[in-house]
Formats: structure tokens, C-alpha cells, sequence
């Protein structure tokens, strides 16, 4: 896609990009990585204007996260990839990302928020302490340190904490205050716009007090000592901007010196502290509680021509009655698929008479060894017979070849052995292919149709197309002024006798012509009508292939 739209130079472009990104992954983490691959092919902007795009863009930065959690763990971009595959192969996926509701207040853990973003975005509960009971327990365990117990003396009765139980110990409490900050890292970088971070604490003056020897310190880091001496989101918090002297207000609130402001306080930063009490948050909310009652009170009470401003009552309804006059395009998306449209129209054509969607089989889970020969999904099967014919070189594919059902069969083996060979068909592919049921396509007449268009160069296989369509296309409600793309890839068409021949392999299980009709027509009026807005042609021909009933269906 991208060499089409980049013109003759596009090419060159794609080739250069690709050495540099193969170059980088030796040096790059896979983070790094991903990050670079966005940033060159701009995925999010192209995803974020697909239907659901939002949500698309929150996957990809979640998988930015996954590959940051493998990276922690250890591993290096074949360790990541081998990950992946191994998920596929189990037919297991990562977690997706939450979707995120436009208008509503959304409320959450800081697991279930990775990937999101929100224009506000309250942290709360920052003073929970963190979690150190194994610290404590008579036996620690670590998967670098290994074991370490406290020493008994069942003579003296007596039990001690060994050096090295210690030495374990506070290995695991760097290590669990690393997960913490990144956990809270993770938290502060949810916000667009405004961040707002609360916590409460028993006694603020305490805390106000033992932060004051941070502001004396000449390191710019807080020292390894302080850090890891924090118990809670909040008490990290406080010794960084005490640290970097951005707590006047808290200071100033309790009597004690404030510091003198940062330099880059005034210019890179916009932090207020705020301190509540107890009393003073619940007399304040009962004062706006009674307040609002009275103001209620004095509206139910008033005699709206005497005591209201009649243009202010007017100006009032009118807001409260003013409808969005683009209501109707809320659900307009700028681009779709064809195979989302043809879903769309399936919809509203179905009847009773058949099943829209197939009951999902249900399989007995078996460890994946045992049943990766037993069970094929029907995606896979289709991946694989249309991969073969796109493959396939139909130059070959001559009358006399065809007549001769053992030609058609040998020269069909000779093509996917070399297939094989170099490659480009993978023997997962190679394992769901029905040779005899390809064979019979190579001896219809729409293949002796494909292969003499081949001769000539007029045969044109999975070629991607995008089609500008006024939205009314989709749906009444939508305005006609309004455009639509819709992008496909076409199985395969050719030109014969001065009109286009499209044709569509499907592999669907069906039982009779009329329900592949039913399914795809929508699909291929569209790839016909993007033919035609192409070139000159009317007229196009429709052809249905099915290889489960071995026959051609022209619409």
C-alpha cells in the first residue's frame, strides 16, 4: 500500500525503511522498536480513523507495554517474537486493552488502565502502604538470590535472621519498590490534560517535618537510601517534590521554612499541593448540599414572570432543548472494509430460512500437542487455497493441459513443491490444502479463461483497492455531501473481450450455491463497482468459485 500511494519513488522508500528497521533490532529493545515501526509507517493515525479506532490505538500502545514487560523480564526481540508465536500457537491472545467510554467517568485499577488515556485522570489512594508481609515471613525466596531462613537454635531456643535471609530480603524489597514505581509510572501517564493525585495521611505534620532535610541535599536524584526507605505511592511522591522544593504550600500551611523554588519549577512544571481536613471536607460538601436545596427550593417557589427575567427563562430552555445538529453522523467512521460492509448487509437481508452466524463447535480442550493435527480452523484453510492460487503461475495452464486430468495434476505438485522450497508456502499451509479440490478448479473454464488472460497480461491477482462512496451508500440517515473509503483486496481479476471478469475463491462450508449468493453478493457489487470507477468497463461479470462444491456461480 504504501509503494502505491508513494508513486515510483515508493518502493525505493519501503526497501530503505525495511533495511533500517532490520538494522536496528540489534541494538534496539523491542519497545524501542515498536516505537520506531509506528513512528515510520504512522499506524496509529491510520488506525485511529478506522471504526473503533480509539480502541485500536489503545492496543497498540498496550503492546508497547507487553513488550516493555518482556524486555524487564529479560528478554531481547527474538524472546518477544518466540512469545507471540507461542500464544498463536496455543490459539491463546494477549489481554486487549479496556475500551474507554467518551462521555462517563470511568473507574478502574491501574492494571486495567494500561494502554488508555483520559483527558482528567484522578490517582487515588496513594497512601495505601505496599505490600511487604513476605518480607518478613521465616523463609524468602528469590529467583536470583535463591533461599534464605531464619537461623533457629532449638538448644537455646532461640531464632535470629541470618546475613544472608537479609541480604534476600532486601534484594526482593528492590525489587518489589521497582514494580511499585513502575506500576505508579504506569498510573501518572494516563492523563492528557490534568493529572490529580490524592492521599491521606494521620499526621501531615509529622511527614511535613521529616522531609525538610530532603531540601539541603546537593544530589539532583533522591539518594538509593531515601528511595527505598519510601512505604507508599504518596511517600515517593512528596520526597520528590520536596526534593526539587515544590511543597511551599505544605510547608507554609504548618509554620516551617519553605524552600526557594526550582528554576525549572515556574517554566516545565504546574504542580499545587493541597491540604483538607477531615471536618472541613464534610462541612463543605453539607454546605453545598444545602445550598443547592435552596436554590432548588427558590425555583420551585418563584413565580417565573415576576421574579425570573423572561428572555433569561427563554435563553435557558432553549440550551436545555438544543439538539447536536450532526447527531446523525456519531456513528459515521471515514473508512471501512468491504468485509465489514458485507457483514452489515447480511444483517439486514437475514431471514429465518438460514443461519447468519454457525454455532462455534465446541471442542474439548487438549493440550496443544495433542490436537494441532486434529483441528484446522476454517480461516487458515481459506489463507492456505487462496495463497496457492495467488502463487500459481496460469501461463502454464494451457487447453492441453487442461483435457488431461494427470496433467493438471502434475503440473499442480511441480508448483507447490517449488512453492514449498522457496518458502513462500509455509508447511502449515501446505498441511490444509485438498489437492484434488484445486485440481478440479484447474480444469473449469473459469481457470482456462484466467490462464489465456495470463498469456496476454491481463490476469491481475490480490490486487488492494480503496473506494470513495457519498455515506448516504450506507445508511439513509447519513448525508450524501459526506465520503466514505472503503478498502478491499480483489481474489483476482482479467480483462476479456472488452469488460472486466472478477472472480472470488471461497471456501465456505456450505450446501448450496444459493447460500454463498446470499452471503457475498454485497462483497463483490463492491469490488465490481470499484473495477468500473478504474477504468472504462461496464458490465462487469461476477463469478463465484466454491471449492466445497466444486462448481462456478455467476451472479
Amino acid at each position: 500500500t504504501q509503494c502505491q500511494e508513494g508513486g515510483p519513488g515508493g518502493f525505493e522508500r519501503f526497501w530503505r525503511d525495511y533495511h533500517r528497521l532490520r538494522d536496528l533490532t540489534t541494538v534496539l529493545s523491542p519497545q524501542e522498536l515498536l516505537e520506531e515501526l509506528y513512528a515510520c509507517t504512522g499506524l496509529p493515525d491510520k488506525v485511529r480513523v478506522m471504526p473503533q479506532g480509539e480502541e485500536r490505538v489503545a492496543n497498540l500502545r498496550l503492546l508497547l507495554d507487553y513488550a516493555a514487560d518482556s524486555q524487564k523480564r529479560g528478554g531481547d526481540l527474538g524472546d518477544f517474537v518466540d512469545y507471540l508465536d507461542s500464544l498463536r500457537e496455543y490459539g491463546c491472545d494477549l489481554q486487549p486493552a479496556a475500551s474507554a467510554a467518551g462521555d462517563a467517568v470511568s473507574i478502574m485499577s491501574i492494571h486495567r488502565s494500561k494502554g488508555l488515556e483520559f483527558p482528567v485522570c484522578f490517582v487515588s489512594g496513594l497512601a495505601k502502604k505496599f505490600q511487604t508481609r513476605d518480607l518478613s515471613a521465616r523463609l524468602v525466596l528469590d529467583l536470583d538470590a535463591g533461599i534464605g531462613v531464619d537461623y533457629v537454635d532449638p538448644d537455646r531456643r532461640v531464632r535470629s535472621r541470618d546475613l544472608r535471609r537479609n541480604v534476600i530480603a532486601e534484594k526482593m524489597r528492590a525489587d518489589n519498590l521497582a514494580e511499585e514505581m513502575r506500576i505508579l509510572y504506569v498510573a501518572m501517564t494516563r492523563a492528557k490534560e490534568k493529572l490529580i493525585l490524592t492521599g491521606t495521611v494521620r499526621s501531615p505534620e509529622k511527614m511535613a517535618v521529616s522531609l525538610i532535610p530532603l531540601m539541603h541535599l546537593e544530589r539532583t536524584l533522591l539518594p538509593y537510601d531515601v528511595l527505598t526507605g519510601q512505604g507508599s505511592f504518596l511517600h515517593l511522591l512528596l520526597a520528590a517534590l520536596a526534593r526539587n522544593r515544590c511543597l511551599d504550600v505544605f510547608y507554609q500551611e504548618y509554620g516551617l521554612e519553605p524552600a526557594r523554588k526550582a528554576p525549572f519549577y515556574a517554566k516545565d512544571m504546574s504542580i499545587q499541593v493541597k491540604l483538607y481536613d477531615w471536618e472541613e471536607i464534610v462541612e463543605g460538601k453539607l454546605e453545598e448540599t444545602v445550598r443547592m436545596e435552596e436554590r432548588k427550593r427558590g425555583l420551585l417557589l418563584s413565580d417565573p414572570v415576576k421574579d425570573v427575567d423572561a428572555l433569561l427563562v427563554t435563553r435557558l430552555s432553549d440550551s436545555f432543548v438544543l439538539h447536536y445538529p450532526y447527531d446523525d453522523l456519531r456513528r459515521l467512521y471515514t473508512k471501512t472494509t468491504v468485509s465489514e460492509l458485507k457483514m452489515a448487509g447480511m444483517r439486514e437481508e437475514a431471514d429465518f430460512s438460514f443461519d447468519l452466524y454457525e454455532e462455534e463447535t465446541v471442542i474439548p480442550y487438549l493440550p496443544g500437542f495433542l490436537e494441532k493435527d486434529e483441528t484446522v480452523s476454517g480461516s487458515m484453510r481459506g489463507s492456505a487455497f487462496h495463497k496457492v492460487m495467488e502463487l500459481f503461475d496460469f501461463t502454464r495452464l494451457t487447453d492441453v493441459v487442461i483435457n488431461d486430468q494427470k496433467a493438471v495434476r502434475s503440473l499442480l505438485q511441480e508448483q507447490i513443491s517449488e512453492m514449498r522450497l522457496s518458502g513462500r508456502l509455509s508447511e502449515e499451509y501446505y498441511d490444509v490444502l485438498s489437492l484434488p479440490k484445486i485440481t478440479a478448479f484447474l480444469r473449469s473454464d473459469a481457470a482456462r479463461r484466467m490462464g489465456e488472460a495470463a498469456r496476454t497480461g491481463r490476469l491481475y491477482k490480490e490486487q488492494p483497492f480503496v473506494l470513495g462512496l457519498p455515506a448516504e451508500r450506507l445508511g439513509s440517515e447519513f448525508p450524501q455531501e459526506e465520503t466514505v473509503l472503503i478498502q478491499g483486496i480483489i481474489d483476482v481479476f482479467f480483462e476479456e473481450g472488452g469488460k472486466y471478469v472478477l472472480l472470488d475463491y471461497k471456501t465456505d462450508a456450505v450446501d448450496t450455491a444459493e447460500e454463498l449468493i446470499r452471503r457475498y453478493r454485497v462483497q463483490l457489487d463492491y469490488y465490481a463497482e470499484a473495477l468500473e470507477q478504474h477504468a472504462n468497463y461496464h458490465d462487469t461479470e461476477k463469478i463465484l468459485y466454491s471449492f466445497k462444491l466444486g462448481e462456478e456461480i455467476h451472479l
